[in-house]
């Protein structure tokens, strides 16, 4: 049976993950601070390790890998992607793109860059303060390298950007200002073969959404699967990513990119579709099936 270590196991989507596949391969989720992993996870399959940020990640996490005999790493935090790769023996076993794409997607800037280039609908995106001008408008403001949705802020005053990077410790370098576009929000697994081939695209709407999606539910919007399709033959990578997109004036922008699975990637399975199969998957990219998405609290009291 394959053995596959999720890194990030703390994550909100973990419980469904092993759930769902546990009977399938001998799973094992890792996390630096381990009493975050949900407790229904046996405490045999949870693995304590260094933070991304300590310099000793990579030996801790080859160390571990090589004593369990883990035969795939599926990593879920962009901090722990940068060290990662950094590695020949830990990114040959990761389940990643490959990576040129990662080094193209990873630094927001970069990937607002790439998409300029490739003439690809993108937010307006301001490289220094002059440049956006005196008229106030909505600003959104992140940080260059991060997951998620910390520290990202929505600015109605340009007088706020300064106020923003001190808050941070920032520089103006280190981070991404873009126009504010409201409108209708997608989170998007797109799944790729070894030959870079896209087989699944599994687009949820999103409802309500907190740092992580709330509330979503699967919608197959023709818009949204042709646009993924003509993404994907420019952005050509193997294994999977999350793209989150918005729609707004029927114009379709890419906000955000993750060169990872992401805390949704759970409801691509619930068709018993496998991204970790050897085997090319047969079934359609698009789904027929009604799948929503609604997460809820849980207390644990001992």
């Amino acid at each position: 049976m394959k053995k596959i270590l999720f890194t990030g196991g703390g994550g909100a989507g973990n419980i469904e993950i092993w759930n769902k596949l546990k009977k399938k391969y001998s799973l094992y989720f890792a996390d630096s601070n381990i009493s975050s992993i949900h407790p229904d996870i046996p405490r045999a399959r949870k693995i304590s390790i260094k933070s991304a940020k300590s310099n000793s990640f990579n030996h801790n996490l080859s160390r571990i890998v090589k004593k369990k005999k883990i035969d795939l790493i599926v990593p879920a935090v962009d901090e722990e992607i940068l060290k990662i790769i950094s590695d020949k023996f830990l990114f040959k076993k990761s389940f990643l793109p490959d990576l040129n794409f990662i080094k193209n997607t990873i630094d927001k800037k970069i990937f607002f860059d790439n998409l300029k280039n490739k003439k690809i609908n993108y937010p307006q995106t301001y490289s220094s303060l002059s440049s956006i001008g005196k008229k106030n408008f909505k600003l959104l403001l992140k940080p260059r390298f991060g997951r998620g949705s910390r520290n990202v802020h929505v600015i109605n005053k340009i007088s706020k950007i300064n106020s923003y990077l001190d808050l941070y410790d920032l520089k103006l370098n280190d981070v991404v200002i873009q126009k504010y576009i409201k409108g209708t929000e997608y989170t998007v697994y797109v799944g790729c073969n070894k030959k870079k081939e896209v087989e699944r695209i599994f687009p949820l709407k999103v409802g309500i959404k907190k740092g992580i999606t709330i509330k979503a539910f699967y919608d197959k919007n023709p818009s949204i699967i042709h646009f993924i399709k003509k993404f994907s033959k420019i952005f050509k990578t193997k294994n999977s990513y999350n793209l989150q997109l918005i729609i707004s004036n029927n114009k379709i922008y890419p906000i955000e990119i993750n060169p990872r699975i992401s805390t949704t990637f759970f409801m691509c399975l619930q068709d018993n579709y496998d991204p970790f199969q050897n085997v090319k998957n047969k079934k359609k990219i698009i789904i027929n099936k009604k799948i929503s998405l609604s997460r809820h609290w849980k207390n644990f009291i001992k």
